[in-house]
């Protein structure tokens, strides 16, 4: 059976499945995910409200290969480990512009509102071939909502819950002949719960989050062939968290009587042109702007703040063409960022420039796709990293997938230039990956298999002698991962699992990377009713010496749809109220909380 006839049957299955998305991500251009040999998860506007989550990482940590390390209550910092990976070692975009500190080299996970996504796109494996630095473990690109053509739309929502959370936003659709636009604005609030086990003084409050988000979104046709579209995504997000000075650490200043904050405030803007050549010929170019601006302080008006603030613009030109099954892909990137910060810094600007070029095609039932990137960075010099990879159709549906990649992680500041600690000699982490898997596209839904292995070396560290940032080791993981999503009848199931053993140059297993992780979630729709049910579970987590525990977490949902996109749904997590950690802190010996069994109830209007 040939490439075509495969894709076209693939595109015909119901709603749910997977099969009949069209992703960008994987390959820089609109593809259906069946023609990219990547490991890709979607999560659509849909899942958002089925799951009803508060915060992206919690979201995320249902996907295969996916597990969250928590610093307590909603608004503290997230760790979002992809296939053993760490935030830092993979790519986190919003509408195809980086979101990233310049000074930890992550990602705020906890400043990026839900209530502006519309999409996710998550691909596995490594992506430095097609986006550079810090594509080790794969990408993260978060899609905003965007204007709907169908109709004009007016809506207000609203949410309340356990530990006071509550929730409220409106947004709006408006449509002309050529013009759309869509733009929502929303308020999150909570008092949180303790984040921490620490017992003195003002850690044992509560540690509350408030944010404010806003979104826009505007597509105009210019002309038949040429499309105009802004994008601006904003937040601004305080955090409460607990203070670690009785245990020796001694920030300036530093009181165990302090309720300390982390005031975030980010932002995303892109301006982006789209040009049709011809029907097989398609140019694009995108401008960008992104703003971490993170401040620490005691709540008050303090001279002694600690500021970290990461400004970054980017210029993007791509240019893709299809010819027959052969897709060939080739651009640059650009990309400058400053950083501010109440720390001196010895450097405080660095720029990279990256060459790309992809090609893709097809044989019969055989498929070949590679890409290539060259990467010039002020900071770091050079880096060449390459992608290779091969498909066979054993039958009609049933497909084999080899790929082999190179990637890379660059130095943040803090690991180059932060007084006392950072060395401008320490250069990028490097990574080997290989998978093999195994795919079919059903009628009704899709299941794969991979087995993977990722060597990394020039892993960055402290020395134990100078106690400055240095490459210090290397890690290897090996993991194998299982994905099942499938529409039977009026019943929707989803199920994924992963195995790992992720290794350090000593032969130690790494921190946080649980040897087991499984996730499965049923729904049922009943007409204007969805019920659904998941049940997330994990074993061999482990921090240094100590064991973190296992557990199994329940959650129980269900929506009513009284009008066209008007709801009333409720949601119970951890309906069974485990008591688990994912986190640990061997500096303070204590743990990280968890919120235990808590309730939503949500509305959402459409005029």
């Amino acid at each position: 059976m040939n490439r075509f006839m495969f894709t076209a049957s693939v595109l015909l299955l119901p709603t749910m499945a997977v099969a009949e998305d069209v992703v960008i991500t994987a390959n820089r251009y609109a593809v259906p995910v069946t023609q990219t040999q990547s490991a890709v998860t979607v999560l659509t506007e849909e899942d958002l409200k089925q799951y009803q989550d508060s915060d992206l990482g919690t979201l995320l940590n249902r996907l295969s290969g996916v597990s969250l390390v928590s610093t307590g209550s909603l608004g503290s910092t997230s760790n979002v480990l992809l296939r053993g990976t760490t935030s830092s070692q993979v790519v986190v975009l919003i509408d195809g512009v980086p979101q990233v500190s310049a000074s930890t080299g992550q990602t705020s996970f906890a400043g990026i509102s839900l209530s502006n996504i519309e999409r996710i796109e998550v691909v596995r494996g490594p992506v430095s071939s097609l986006y550079g630095a810090n594509g080790i473990g794969g990408v993260i690109q978060v899609f905003t909502k965007s204007p709907d053509a169908s109709q004009d739309d007016i809506y207000i929502s609203g949410s309340y819950g356990s530990h006071n959370y509550h929730k409220l936003g409106a947004g709006f659709d408006f449509s002309t002949e050529k013009t759309r636009a869509a733009a929502d604005i929303f308020y999150t609030g909570t008092d949180g719960f303790d984040s921490t086990t620490l017992v003195s003084d003002s850690n044992k409050d509560k540690d509350g989050f408030n944010q404010f988000s806003g979104n826009l979104s505007v597509d105009t046709q210019i002309s038949d062939d040429l499309l105009l579209g802004i994008n601006h995504v904003q937040s601004s997000s305080t955090a409460d968290y607990d203070s670690a000075c009785y245990a020796g650490f001694t920030p300036t200043p530093c009181s165990n009587d302090i309720d300390w904050q982390t005031q975030t405030d980010l932002s995303n803007s892109s301006l982006l042109l789209d040009y049709d050549v011809s029907s097989n010929t398609h140019l694009s170019t995108r401008l960008g702007r992104y703003v971490d601006d993170s401040v620490n302080s005691d709540g008050d008006d303090s001279a002694n703040d600690t500021q970290f603030k990461t400004t970054g613009y980017t210029a993007t030109a791509l240019a893709e063409r299809t010819i027959g099954d052969v897709s060939a892909a080739v651009g640059i990137d650009v990309d400058t960022v400053e950083l501010e910060s109440t720390t001196d810094y010895d450097e405080t600007e660095r720029t990279n420039t990256g060459v790309f070029a992809s090609l893709s095609t097809y044989a019969g039932d055989f498929g070949l796709q590679g890409s290539l990137r060259f990467d010039n960075n002020s900071a770091y010099n050079t880096y060449t990293t390459g992608t290779l990879g091969t498909s066979y159709l054993i039958t009609d549906s049933l497909e084999i997938v080899g790929t082999a990649g190179t990637a890379f992680r660059a130095p943040s500041f803090n690991e180059l230039y932060f007084p006392n600690y950072g060395d401008d000699n320490v250069e990028p982490e490097e990574s080997r990956s290989f998978e093999l898997a195994l795919r079919q596209f059903t009628q009704g839904g899709e299941w794969r298999v991979s087995g993977y292995r990722i060597d990394t070396t020039n892993l960055i560290g402290s020395d134990p002698n100078t106690f400055t940032a240095a490459n210090i080791d290397e890690a290897r993981i090996l993991s194998l991962e299982l994905d099942i999503a499938q529409q039977i009848g009026a019943f929707e199931l989803r199920f994924n699992t992963t195995l790992t053993d992720a290794r350090d140059g000593e032969d130690e297993r790494l921190n946080n990377r649980p040897e087991w992780t499984a996730f499965a979630a049923l729904a049922y729709q009943y007409g204007p009713w969805l019920f659904n049910t998941d049940l997330q579970s994990e074993t061999g987590r482990i921090n240094g010496d100590v064991a973190l525990g296992d557990y199994a977490i329940l959650g129980l949902g269900a929506r009513y749809q009284w009008s066209e996109g008007s709801t009333l749904s409720a949601r119970v997590d951890n309906a069974l109220d485990e008591d688990y950690v994912t986190n640990y802190d061997s500096f303070t010996d204590s743990y990280y909380n968890t919120a235990g069994r808590t309730f939503k109830v949500s509305a959402e209007y459409h005029f």
